[in-house]
């Protein structure tokens, strides 16, 4: 990872991987390519941008890049949607906050 990424991000995404990996292990799907290309594509978004605009919020009450992806780590470790809405639904949830990030970076 490049410099410009913040220690706090190296450690959310090394998070994002350890879940998405007892998510597979939990439902016995092959999703494992959807969640593999989403933690990429996070990466490198966020070796992208500058340090500074990580933790920036485009607007007053909406998420930053880190605070998007934290909310990913979170939501993902739980786990509690897995047996109601399978493994997909984590695929779909992370492309849309990913697209949240691409948002909060570029300042709207």
């Amino acid at each position: 990872m490049t410099r410009s990424l913040s220690s706090l991000a190296r450690k959310l995404l090394r998070s994002l991987e350890r879940n998405h990996s007892q998510l597979l292990a939990a439902s016995g799907s092959d999703a494992a390519a959807g969640l593999a290309d989403l933690r990429r594509s996070l990466l490198t978004l966020l070796e992208a941008a500058p340090a500074e605009s990580l933790v920036r919020q485009p607007n007053p009450g909406e998420w930053s890049a880190l605070e998007v992806l934290s909310h990913l780590v979170e939501h993902d470790g739980k786990r509690e949607e897995l047996a109601t809405r399978g493994i997909a639904h984590y695929v779909e949830h992370g492309q849309g906050h990913l697209e949240q990030a691409r948002r909060a970076l570029a300042g709207r």
